[in-house]
Order: structure tokens, then C-alpha cells, then sequence
């Protein structure tokens, strides 16, 4: 099956109006927004983080009715960084700050405070994730595939185009890394990409940009392991022919047209509702743009509203996480 041959239900839309349904209050009982947690300020609100043009480490401090507060600067010297975002790799259930540097990547652990008066305390130490040689891959997601409280990576690999994921453990107080699952193929024509659990039935998604196109990829379960140990929760899903291994579920979702006039992408909790929503950052002029999930029913297709302005503070920003 392929994506330009699958009717999936769902009209094309520009940018601007997404795949919409009435909207909602809330998300399914006992399926909250998870996978990850980047609430820096430790306000049970999910922030915002990006670099500065000038290298600085910046969160924007979420202060709820669908808003962010100006960007407090965290950290300097970033500017060497080929890619940077946040998840819990420590086991502290506070966000760290993973980078990746000439192919090593380091964790800056959160101290496990926040202060408005002294921002540059919220960092404080740091460790290695995993060994070398992550500058052979691109698109860097960080999200717990396999439930057990921490991020994992997944990551393309540039010369074949196929998704690995690296599970995260502690042992003896220390980050332990596991070999690399391969996670599906042909996925080469992906320009960006961002993991959520759509649609509430407690199994990752993949949504990527595929040329004009934002697509969802919804995760079949995987198959039972046949040993006990880390493993992700999720099937092989390769872009060619998604193969449904749930009668059920559906394998894809074209979730809106237009995507080429965004230069940023990124899946957060924006309206608090414990939803995963779509954020995009315009080109043409610099507007961050939400789209929020309306979706009621578990394990089906995903609906969001039209498009939601939240200002141009993010403009020259990188890696918005």
C-alpha cells in the first residue's frame, strides 16, 4: 500500500485548516498526553525550549490559556550543538537537556528546581548517552517508546533511510543504553519528523513531512518478545507498505496539505488538555502556529482545529522542543 494510492477518509487541507472535527474538552479517560515531559519550570505545564541565534539555551515558561511567557535564557554556548532536545533520561521525572556534538551526545541533567530569579540554575551536571557515532543520523526524536518512564531515541539513518530506536534504562544510578532497534525502511524522503501517541491507544506514532504533506504513521503492537528485556512497544512500520498487523487500527493518515510553508515542526501539549497538538512555524513571516487535537475516539484517526497564532517571539529560533 502506498500513500499517494490510500484514501484515508480525511480531505486535503492547507496549512491553515487542518483535518478538522468539533472540538472537545478533554482526552479519552485514562489516555493523557505521554511519552514525554518538558516541564522545566516544574509547574505541571509543558514548555517550550529552542536555541537563541546568539547560542543561549532558552525556555519559553508556559502560563496556561493557550500562551507562552517571554523566553528566559537557561544556558550559553550552544551554537556547536548539531541537535538538541529535552525528555527524562536521569529517572528524576524532570527534563533533561540531550545534545548532540560531533557525534556524542550528552545529557544536561536538570538540577530538579526552577527559579524565575536565578534561571541559570536549571541545569546542573551532566553524563554521556550511549557511545559515539550519532552524526550518522538525522531527525533525532526523543520519546518513551517503551513505557517504562524515560525517553528513548529514535533517529534515520542518512544512508539508508531506515528508523532505529535506542531504549533508555538506569542501572546502579547510572544511563544505560540499549543496541539499536531497527524500527523500519524507506523513509529517505522525510524532511521532518516527530513521535506522539495520536490517538490514545497507548502505542507510538510517527508523523513526518513527506514534500507537501504532514502524515500520520499510527503504531501497530508489536509482536510478543520472545525474551524478557528492554523492547520497544511498537512494530516495524516501513514507509513502502505500512502493513497493518491490528485489523483494527488504521495504518496512515494524511493529516493536512500545506506543509511546505512551514520550516519547524513540533508536537506539544499547547491548550493543557492533555492532548498531543501540532505545532508549525510559518516561513513567510515567523508565526508559530498551533493546531489542537479534538480527537475522542481511541485508536482511530486524529482531528485538529485550524490554525491558532501564538507569535513570532520563536522566529530565528532552532530546535523548538
Amino acid at each position: 500500500m502506498s500513500l499517494r494510492s490510500s484514501a484515508i477518509g480525511v480531505a486535503a487541507a492547507a496549512l491553515a485548516v487542518l483535518a478538522m472535527a468539533p472540538a472537545v474538552s478533554a482526552a479519552p479517560d485514562g489516555s493523557p498526553f505521554a511519552g514525554r515531559d518538558r516541564d522545566f519550570t516544574l509547574d505541571a505545564k509543558e514548555d517550550l525550549l529552542s536555541r537563541k541565534s546568539n547560542g543561549q539555551l532558552a525556555v519559553s515558561p508556559h502560563v496556561g490559556a493557550y500562551a507562552y511567557a517571554p523566553q528566559v535564557a537557561i544556558n550559553n554556548g550552544w551554537n556547536n550543538a548539531h541537535w538538541l532536545s529535552a525528555g527524562d533520561v536521569t529517572g528524576d521525572a524532570k527534563p533533561d537537556v540531550l545534545a548532540e556534538v560531533n557525534g556524542i551526545i550528552t545529557a544536561h541533567k536538570h538540577s530538579g528546581a526552577y527559579s524565575a530569579d536565578n534561571p541559570w540554575g536549571t541545569l546542573n551536571g551532566t553524563a554521556q548517552y550511549g557511545g559515539w557515532g550519532w552524526n550518522f543520523f538525522d531527525h533525532k526524536v526523543l520519546y518513551d517508546e517503551d513505557g517504562n518512564g524515560l525517553v528513548d531515541v529514535t533517529a534515520r539513518e542518512i544512508s539508508t533511510g531506515k528508523i532505529f530506536v535506542w531504549l533508555t534504562g538506569i542501572e546502579n544510578g547510572q544511563i544505560v543504553v540499549s543496541p539499536a532497534f531497527e524500527m523500519g525502511a524507506g523513509w529517505g524522503g522525510i524532511d521532518q519528523f516527530d513521535i506522539a501517541d495520536l490517538n490514545f491507544d497507548g502505542i507510538s506514532d510517527w508523523v513526518v513531512r513527506q514534500g507537501t504533506k504532514l502524515v500520520a504513521y499510527y503504531g501497530q503492537p508489536a509482536p510478543v518478545a520472545k525474551s524478557a528485556g528492554l523492547a520497544p512497544k511498537r512494530a516495524v512500520t516501513d514507509a513502502a507498505a505500512p502493513g497493518a498487523k491490528a485489523a483494527a487500527a488504521p495504518e496512515f493518515q494524511v493529516l493536512s496539505e500545506g506543509w511546505d510553508l512551514a520550516n519547524a515542526f513540533e508536537i506539544k501539549d499547547v491548550n493543557l488538555d492533555d492532548k498531543p497538538d501540532l505545532l508549525g512555524r510559518l516561513t513567510a513571516n515567523g508565526q508559530l502556529v498551533a493546531f489542537y487535537n479534538t480527537t475522542t475516539e481511541v485508536g482511530g484517526f486524529t482531528w485538529y482545529t485550524g490554525q491558532n497564532p501564538l507569535g513570532t517571539n520563536w522566529a530565528s529560533d532552532s530546535f523548538l522542543s
